[in-house]
């Protein structure tokens, strides 16, 4: 009960949130998982593996896990396994709609590269992304942020947070346009 009070009050916030930084959805054949977001960057300096310089004031997009369409995912009784193999599959999808909005120029043509902030950043690196430590400035709210999204989300999210704590620090996945499109390209190659 308390839950979905919360859950209500926290929905209109973040509908409030999408239309003040103009988050899109990523298209995808299932669930809209992912939001996009374009902003300048203000972090430091970073070099990507393919050496796509990002510098302080360059664009980047900003994903955004859809929580209220990751929800959808559980079934009552299902295994965390059958849920994450979901999981797994609509990222998939949202990932092939991502590509698909930077071949169409749904996403201007500025943008550098896409990251996240996200506590489910294992398994990126198969989509040619690549995982670094979060600045220590911003570590500990975007832990708690992303832990109360957990809680408030995820049917056994308390329970899940109480174990192997370790597991549950945010990092920060980033992929260059150039890594996006050409990781399209091998994945085809390699069927």
């Amino acid at each position: 009960m308390i839950r979905r009070i919360l859950r209500r009050g926290w929905r209109i916030w973040e509908r409030i949130f999408c239309r003040l930084y103009h988050l899109q959805d990523v298209p995808s054949e299932g669930i809209k998982l992912l939001k996009i977001g374009v902003q300048p960057y203000r972090g430091k300096r970073i070099i990507l593996q393919d050496n796509t310089e990002i510098n302080p004031g360059d664009m980047v997009a900003c994903l955004h896990l859809n929580s209220e369409q990751a929800l959808l995912l559980h079934q009552p009784g299902s295994s965390s396994l059958r849920t994450g193999v979901k999981f797994l599959r609509q990222a998939k999808w949202a990932w092939k709609g991502l590509r698909e909005m930077v071949e169409r120029e749904d996403i201007p043509s500025e943008v550098k590269a896409f990251y996240s902030v996200t506590l489910f950043y294992r398994g990126v690196l198969a989509h040619g992304m690549e995982v670094r430590e979060t600045s220590d400035w911003t570590r500990a709210w975007q832990s708690l942020y992303l832990r109360w999204l957990m809680v408030l989300y995820h049917p056994t999210g308390w329970q899940r947070l109480k174990t192997r704590k370790e597991v549950w620090a945010p990092k920060e996945i980033w992929i260059s346009k150039q890594q996006l499109l050409s990781h399209r390209n091998d994945t085809h190659q390699r069927k």
